[in-house]
């Protein structure tokens, strides 16, 4: 699956049951705005977490001009 709004990554991954989170085996994101929600979110499913060095951007066409990108990976089973 790919998802490649935060929008759609805020409806979809914060209100799912970590059930449902579950039956992924591994997870990649690219964050625009911190990765500390998603990092709680996906440790309390059971993943074992482990995120990039942020980098800090301002982009003057984003809606949310100053911004923390990386990557956060999750792996399940770990």
């Amino acid at each position: 699956m790919n998802i490649k709004s935060g929008h759609v990554l805020r409806s979809y991954l914060y209100p799912q049951h970590n059930d449902t989170l579950k039956k992924f085996k591994r997870i990649q994101i690219e964050y625009h705005h911190g990765y500390e929600k998603l990092k709680d979110k996906l440790e309390d499913a059971g993943f074992t977490v482990t995120y990039t060095e942020t980098v800090k951007v301002f982009d003057k066409d984003a809606i949310e001009h100053n911004m923390s990108i990386g990557y956060i990976y999750a792996k399940s089973g770990v």
